[in-house]
């Protein structure tokens, strides 16, 4: 009987393994818990943008889908039924809309060139700067529309859609502003950026780009004469130069 006892009385080791096992499993519960993840899907902000993640999950959809004859007809004929109907929408002419979409996307690409220059600046004066007043900051290009007025319930009256992108110091921002046919540039204090094209309408641009249309092709001109790749880079460094100037004058102004 004793023996009975003895073989069937638990072995403490084999307990406080037991419970080790078990703490370390309800661990693995409560982490992976406290892993869960908000969807932030339903709280994106969508816009008119070209950054790395979309462009990636673009070049993985079109590796998988394979562009084909079939695929390049359906979308021709599916973007031709597209703009009749915004014709037809807006009761103007279906010229008018190929206008306007021929221009949105030279100002885009366009755009998306300066920026991109101008951020290759903003990189290699940072690394040699280091963190100080003079760093600068990119907020990249987007397609951005804004309720200028409102009526007495708060509901749009009056709203202005264009391009635009940023590039800052602690005290100036350079924004670059792409609408209709024509690519702005204006220097404004930081403070002001967030009041959008309120703000904007009391600066005068200090450098405009003008596109011509012409057999369905945009052609740019800066000061009535044909932009070329030369002229670009050389706006876009005297324009980095000029941001880094007025900070310098603003940075001194704040310490008198």
């Amino acid at each position: 009987m004793s023996r009975s006892s003895s073989s069937k009385s638990l072995n403490p080791l084999a307990v406080r393994s037991s419970s080790t096992e078990f703490n370390k499993s309800r661990w693995a519960e409560l982490e992976q818990g406290l892993k869960k993840t908000v969807d932030k899907q339903h709280y994106a902000i969508t816009a008119f943008r070209d950054d790395p993640s979309s462009l990636t999950e673009q070049i993985l959809a079109n590796y998988k889908t394979c562009t084909n004859d079939s695929r390049v007809s359906w979308m021709q004929q599916l973007a031709k039924e597209s703009m009749h109907f915004l014709a037809q929408q807006r009761g103007i002419k279906l010229q008018v809309v190929l206008k306007e979409t021929v221009y949105n996307q030279a100002i885009w690409e366009l755009l998306t060139r300066v920026f991109d220059q101008l951020q290759t600046y903003s990189f290699e004066f940072n690394h040699v700067m280091g963190w100080n007043e003079l760093r600068t900051t990119t907020t990249r290009p987007a397609l951005i529309t804004e309720v200028l007025r409102y009526n007495k319930f708060r509901e749009p009256l009056e709203t202005t859609t264009c391009f635009r992108g940023r590039l800052s110091t602690r005290f100036m921002s350079l924004v670059i502003r792409g609408k209709k046919d024509c690519l702005e540039f204006l220097f404004l204090p930081v403070e002001k950026v967030i009041g959008l094209s309120k703000a904007e309408s009391y600066y005068e641009p200090v450098c405009t780009m003008n596109g011509k249309l012409s057999d369905g092709q945009v052609t740019w001109y800066l000061n009535d004469q044909e932009l070329s790749n030369e002229q670009l880079t050389a706006t876009c460094i005297d324009l980095f130069t000029d941001l880094i100037a007025r900070t310098k004058q603003a940075s001194q102004a704040d310490q008198e």
